[in-house]
């Protein structure tokens, strides 16, 4: 990690100051857990091109969105529902522009348990490790793999909604695994301990790294992140000035009424991706609109300063 935020900020020599503040400034939300929204559909299309079952090897799998699913007996809404749906999509297409329709279609077909699987190995459910390295952090939450789930659950799911939590950190991380082409490398806050002459005293950083998904996978997961970029919902996010940039957005409901948090999660450069970020703003309502356009002023400054 080589810069982590959390906002509001506080004053550390007045911390007695923000004790009882409502606005939880001592909270680190970089760590917190959250509800990812539709982040969640990177670990769908894992699942997803895992199984020839449910997508040709060229990911032509198509779904006719008419901006709603029923499932469980319940309605789930997609995006597109005032204009009477996106119509016909193919896998890509329905990443770029987060079709619900789509995935919840798609994910009560797999069934839940490659779901939770591929959410675990991704890490979600647990943590980073930068707990024992000082910094505390949630491990989020994953639904029970040994319980019973209907189609409404698994619906909810497939969209980061219900029972399914991460941290900022652990979307960033996410998106660095298919940046990385499918290998999830342990992360580290701290690289080593020196002395006051800059002398190692002590190494902590851990090298360590495990393939998840296939390359073959990973790339075409690459190119629906590219896609959100170029026509999907997270055009603000471009960054077309510093290589072009790739990710998901997410709206993800809280369960409080009109309460939305927004994110936007990319890795950049395109062709050689250096950096992953995620971004989250806690009732920001949309990604696409309030946290991709945030994605897009660090990645720049990065790009300026360091590159």
């Amino acid at each position: 990690i080589v810069a982590i935020a959390s906002f509001p900020d506080f004053n550390q020599n007045n911390i007695e100051y923000y004790l009882n503040s409502t606005n939880n400034e001592l909270y680190n939300r970089a760590t917190a857990a959250y509800s990812p929204g539709s982040i969640f559909k990177i670990i769908d299309a894992a699942v997803f091109l895992n199984n020839p079952d449910l997508i040709e090897e060229d990911g032509s799998e198509y779904y006719y969105c008419d901006g709603y699913i029923r499932a469980g007996g319940n309605i789930f809404k997609c995006a597109s529902y005032d204009r009477g749906g996106h119509g016909e999509l193919s896998l890509t297409e329905a990443f770029a522009h987060s079709c619900n329709s789509y995935f919840i279609n798609m994910a009560i077909r797999s069934g839940y348990t490659e779901l939770i699987h591929m959410a675990e190995l991704f890490g979600l459910g647990n943590y980073t490790g930068i707990n024992e390295q000082g910094i505390v952090e949630e491990k989020g939450n994953l639904p029970d793999p040994k319980a019973y789930y209907s189609s409404g659950d698994i619906a909810n799911m497939s969209i980061g909604q219900g029972v399914v939590m991460a941290t900022p950190l652990q979307v960033a991380d996410i998106v660095a695994t298919i940046a990385n082409g499918g290998i999830k490398n342990k992360i580290n806050i701290v690289d080593s301990i020196v002395d006051r002459d800059g002398n190692e005293i002590k190494k902590i950083k851990v090298h360590k790294g495990q393939r998840i998904i296939s390359k073959e996978n990973s790339q075409k997961i690459k190119g629906m992140m590219e896609a959100v970029t170029l026509y999907g919902t997270g055009k603000a996010a471009a960054l077309k000035d510093f290589g072009g940039a790739a990710g998901k957005t997410g709206s993800a409901e809280t369960g409080k009424k009109d309460v939305v948090h927004a994110w936007f999660a990319g890795y950049f450069p395109i062709n050689n991706p250096k950096y992953s970020i995620a971004v989250l703003v806690e009732n920001g309502q949309y990604g696409g609109e309030v946290a991709a356009p945030i994605f897009a002023e660090i990645a720049s400054e990065i790009m300026l300063r360091f590159d």
